[in-house]
C-alpha cells in the first residue's frame, strides 16, 4: 500500500510538471549597444534638399536615431516624426555612428574629448564583439583596429544608470549624454542628459556601487553573472 501511494504521488507530480508553464530564458543581450543610423536630414529631405545631418543634432527614439542640419529641424522631427520619412535605409551601428577615435583622442580612460565626426560606414567600418563601427577616415578606422579596448565605453556603449537599475537603454555620445566617472577613471555614456545631472549629485561611494551595479548586471544579461538587485535614480 506504501508503494502504491509513493506511486501515485509521483506521478501525479509528473503530470503537473508537464503541464506547469515554463519560464521563458531572458534574451541575451549583445555586449555592444547599437541604433539604427539614420544619416540624412529626414527634414530637409522633405523640402527636396539632400542634406548630411549633424550628431549633435540628434534625436533617438528606443534604438533608432537621425541626425539633422538644423535645431529647427530636429524639433520639427520631434513633434512629428511620422511626417518625415527615412530618407535612405538605416545602418546599425555602435557608438551612434560616429568615429569613437575622434571622440575619444586618447581613449575613453582619458578626460580630452575630441569633436563628434560622423562615420563613413561604407568605407570605414570594422566590426568587433558583433557590433559595426564606422570611422570618418582611415587613420582612425586603424587606429582603432590596432587597439579597440582602448575606445571602449563601460557596459558596452548602453546607459549606464539604466544599466545599474537593470534596464536597458542605448547611451549616447553628445556632451550633456557623456559623464567621466572620476572614481573609475573612464568616461560613460547615458541616454539622456538627466544621467549625467542626476549621477553629479551622487556621493562618491554611491557612483562605485551603481557603476559596479551596471557592469554586474550587463555581464548576466550577456549570461556571465548573476544578477543584482534594481537601484533607483537610472538615467
Amino acid at each position: 500500500m506504501i508503494c502504491t501511494l509513493k506511486s501515485a504521488t509521483l506521478a501525479a507530480a509528473l503530470t503537473l510538471a508537464a503541464f506547469a508553464p515554463v519560464a521563458q530564458a531572458e534574451p541575451l543581450l549583445p555586449p555592444i549597444s547599437t541604433v539604427e543610423v539614420q544619416y540624412l536630414d529626414s527634414v530637409s529631405a522633405a523640402e527636396g534638399q539632400r542634406v548630411l545631418g549633424k550628431p549633435e543634432l540628434a534625436h533617438r527614439v528606443d534604438d533608432k536615431i537621425n541626425f539633422f542640419a538644423t535645431d529647427m529641424n530636429c524639433a520639427l522631427y520631434a513633434a512629428n516624426p511620422a511626417a518625415y520619412p527615412d530618407v535612405e535605409p538605416r545602418v546599425r551601428l555602435a557608438a551612434m555612428g560616429v568615429d569613437v577615435v575622434h571622440r575619444f583622442p586618447r581613449g575613453v580612460r582619458d578626460r580630452a574629448l575630441g569633436p563628434l565626426m560622423v562615420g563613413d560606414a561604407a568605407r570605414f567600418a570594422v566590426p568587433y564583439k558583433g557590433a559595426t563601427y564606422a570611422f570618418a577616415e582611415r587613420a582612425t578606422m586603424l587606429a582603432f583596429k590596432a587597439n579597440p579596448e582602448k575606445y571602449m565605453l563601460p557596459v558596452g556603449g548602453y546607459c549606464l544608470g539604466a544599466m545599474s537599475a537593470d534596464r536597458v537603454t542605448p547611451g549616447m555620445l553628445l556632451e550633456a549624454t557623456l559623464y567621466y566617472v572620476a572614481e573609475k577613471e573612464i568616461w560613460a555614456a547615458f541616454g539622456s542628459p538627466n544621467g549625467p545631472a542626476a549621477w553629479a549629485e551622487l556621493t562618491s561611494a554611491e557612483r562605485i556601487a551603481r557603476f559596479n551595479a551596471a557592469v554586474a548586471n550587463h555581464l548576466r544579461r550577456m549570461g556571465g553573472a548573476p544578477a543584482v538587485g534594481r537601484i533607483a535614480l537610472a538615467n
